[in-house]
């Protein structure tokens, strides 16, 4: 195990915001982030066949663990990125008690990371067909990050997901996302009723509670945002 170098201040800075919100919204929160682990494997792990290759975090008893690979230490700003990226799983599986879809989780993690393509960018802007509905995003990030054959169509999941995330937090700022991951854990018998009544799941109930806005409407809203970006602003 190791200690992570420094990890710069773009990155820090949202990330500090999630925990800072969580603890003003839940008043004390000690929890499992507040021992997480860091893991380097081991070299012969970096293999083609390996499950998880860029990295992952692992919820254990009393303890968050994050394992990264080898081969991130030989590049330090990619070092940080991952154990960025990482580690706002560790704050948002918290947060939301495990009850955030994986696109929601990503779309904080790549945020957090602060790695955008202006490539793909352009791709989104220009092809609509490449924009994918929650669903399909859900599906790509939970079925197929493994898949090789699929490694461009995850890239653009996870650039998706992190534009999302992005846009989200142009709208009310990034401390909002604290606030939707722990709605998302809301429990009490008052928001089941509602979420019930206004026939909502989990994460429709917590968008419309946080920011006014359907899944469906995020989705379109962020779309047409995107589009409507200058490349200096990717």
């Amino acid at each position: 195990e190791s200690t992570p170098r420094p990890m710069p201040s773009s990155q820090k800075e949202p990330a500090g915001k999630l925990e800072m919100s969580a603890a003003k919204t839940k008043g004390s929160y000690t929890t499992r982030w507040d021992t997480t682990h860091l893991a380097i494997l081991a070299e012969e792990t970096d293999a083609p066949w390996a499950a998880n290759p860029y990295g992952y975090c692992v919820s254990k008893e009393n303890f968050e663990k994050i394992c990264l690979p080898n081969y991130l230490l030989d590049d330090p700003v990619e070092f940080c990125q991952a154990v960025a990226h990482e580690y706002a799983h560790v704050i948002s599986t918290n947060i939301a008690e495990e009850y955030a879809p994986r696109w929601v989780e990503e779309a904080i993690s790549v945020l957090v990371e602060r790695q955008f393509d202006r490539e793909t960018w352009q791709l989104f802007c220009e092809v609509h067909e490449t924009w994918l509905t929650d669903r399909q995003l859900e599906s790509v990030l939970t079925e197929h990050t493994d898949d090789e054959s699929r490694k461009e169509d995850v890239w653009r999941a996870y650039q998706q997901a992190g534009w999302i995330g992005r846009y989200l937090a142009s709208r009310k700022g990034e401390a909002s996302l604290g606030e939707f991951l722990h709605e998302l854990a809301n429990e009490s018998p008052a928001k089941n009723i509602m979420r019930t009544l206004k026939g909502q799941d989990r994460t429709e109930g917590a968008l419309w509670h946080v920011y006014g806005l359907s899944k469906k409407s995020l989705f379109a809203y962020c779309h047409s945002w995107l589009r409507n970006l200058k490349a200096d602003q990717v």
